[in-house]
Parts: C-alpha cells; structure tokens; sequence
C-alpha cells in the first residue's frame, strides 16, 4: 500500500502551486551535482559554520555497576533502585549527527505571485537539504506543521525513510488551507523541543508570519543545546506594493479596499516588510543563528549549479 502511494505520487504533474515527489526525488542529482558545500556556503554569511558534533554528541548504550571515580551525573537511578545496586548509564559517541526539518506549513505560505507558492519554495528547500544531509549519511528527520496537525518523523539514515518525508511534503504542497491567524509556528517550535536532544542540527523553513518575542524565545531555548539555521521565504509581493491602484481585496465573502494610490500607504507597506526582515536578520545576527533568506523569484539553493 505505502509503495502504491508512492508510484502514485511520482507520476503526478507540477506547476508553482504545489510539488510532485518526482521533483523532490531529482532534487537528489541536484545535491550531487554541488560544486562546494552550499549549506556551509551561505551559513558562513552568519558567521556560523555547521560543525559535526556541537555539546554532548552522545547518545545512551547500556548501564553497567557503578565504579569509584564515575560521574554521578550519570547515574541510572531507575536501574539502581531496580537492582538495589548503583548502576551508571554509559554513552557512546554519536556517529551519525540527527538532522531536523521543522517545516512551517501554515496558511499564509500557500501564497505566491512570482515563480511559486512560498510553500512550494519551502518544500523543495527542506527537500534539497534533507539529500544534502543523507548522502552525507547523517540522519534526517522531519517535523511537519500544517493546519490542523504536527507530523512527526524521527530522524533515519535510510532513503526509503526520507521517501515517506518527501511524500508526506508533496501531499501537502496540494492542500489549501484557509487564512487564519493561528500561530502553527508556535507549536511546530513547542514539538520540536520535546524531540530534539543535545547535538542535533536543527532546520526552521517558514515565512516567520508571527514572529514575536514567545517565538524568538523557543528558537533561543532550541539554539542552547542544538544548532539551529533558519531559513525565511517570502514573495516579491510582501517586499514591494503592487502599482498604485485602488484595489478590491475579497475572500468571497468580506470585500476591502486596498488603496495603493495613496504614497504613505505605499511607503507604509515597505517599511512593514522591511521591518519584518531587519527584526530577523537582528535576531540572527546577535544570537549567532545562521539566516538564510528566499524569495520566490529568485534563483533558489537548490539550482545554484545551474
């Protein structure tokens, strides 16, 4: 059944408003096609470059007796109580780094003018990095936060593992949720810090519609004990007004009047957007969390060899 689905899905056409798991499957010749290390290539714009183990990098093996001269610190109290005899967690060395992508698939990215959906550009992105990182065979896994739910996928060195993301990601390149003001970032970044442990490298792909201080808090928390890189997609629509015009905006239902003949409308519509980029950009900077920046018409990551 799961490989019926897949076929399915890889047979499907494509256009800018949603992505076919053919497209996110070529992504993988694009990955081997790199002439340098694009991912460190723009994480170096930070100041930041991804280092193979950041704090611990361990993860728990087996528990053994205590012996004179351990660390209590990892002391394995369930065992211990258990046995009735002091027991100790022993740790081997991570040597595949878990990779993370926390892919926002709120409403306000199913938008696009140029090229694509912001949604789209976010897919392909998560896609292109998800190959970067398990041809260098590091685990990947994935959180998805769409409408209604959070999908989870723990992080696998295998591709047929990374075949499920990539479908899960093309199906829902096709849904079209309705606007609403619910913060899914917010509950991706909550999930995320249940999962994530010490060591991980952490992706955030999103238009940061919301990003206000509860937001940059949970990013912070995640940046003390992982990596974290973001990455900020947006359309050319969001960063200049359309011409001057006096346009009727409609949902079906509601109709508003969008006056771009007025200048300090105009103006105001930049500095918002402007305002948005410079807070991120900010935020990144000062914490030492690499940014990269996206735009549907642009020429993306992912055909940089081209």
């Amino acid at each position: 059944m799961w490989n019926e689905s897949i076929n399915k899905a890889v047979e499907k056409g494509s256009s800018g408003t949603e992505v076919t798991l053919k497209e996110l499957i070529d992504l993988r010749c694009n990955v081997l096609h790199q002439s340098e290390d694009g991912i460190n290539k723009w994480l170096k714009h930070s100041g930041q470059r991804l280092a193979r183990v950041r704090g611990r990098g361990l993860e728990f093996d087996a528990t053994r007796e205590y012996q004179t001269g351990d660390d209590i610190r990892s002391m394995a109290w369930r065992v211990t109580a258990r046995s009735l005899k002091p027991h100790i967690k022993v740790f081997q060395e991570e040597k595949e780094r878990p990779v993370w992508l926390a892919v926002d698939l709120s409403p306000s990215l199913y938008f696009g003018t140029r090229c694509m959906f912001k949604s789209v550009g976010i897919i392909k992105q998560a896609a292109f990095l998800g190959w970067s990182h398990l041809l260098k065979r590091e685990r990947v896994g994935a959180m998805i936060a769409t409408e209604h739910k959070i999908c989870v996928y723990r992080p696998h060195s295998s591709e047929r593992n990374f075949l499920a993301v990539l479908n899960a990601l093309s199906t829902c390149s096709s849904a079209r949720p309705a606007f609403n003001e619910m913060n899914q970032l917010h509950h991706l970044l909550l999930s995320l810090q249940q999962q994530v442990r010490s060591g991980h490298l952490v992706f955030i792909l999103s238009d940061f519609y919301q990003f206000d201080i509860e937001i940059q808090k949970l990013i912070l928390h995640l940046a003390q004990r992982t990596q974290v890189a973001l990455c900020f997609i947006y359309d050319p629509f969001e960063a200049e007004p359309p011409p001057s015009y006096q346009y009727i905006l409609t949902d079906g239902e509601k109709r508003l009047l969008f006056n771009m003949d007025n200048a300090q409308n105009r103006l105001h519509y930049q500095q918002q957007f402007q305002l948005k980029q410079d807070n991120l950009t900010d935020f990144s900077r000062k914490n030492n969390i690499a940014l990269q920046i996206l735009c549907t018409n642009q020429k993306p990551m992912w055909m940089s060899h081209l």
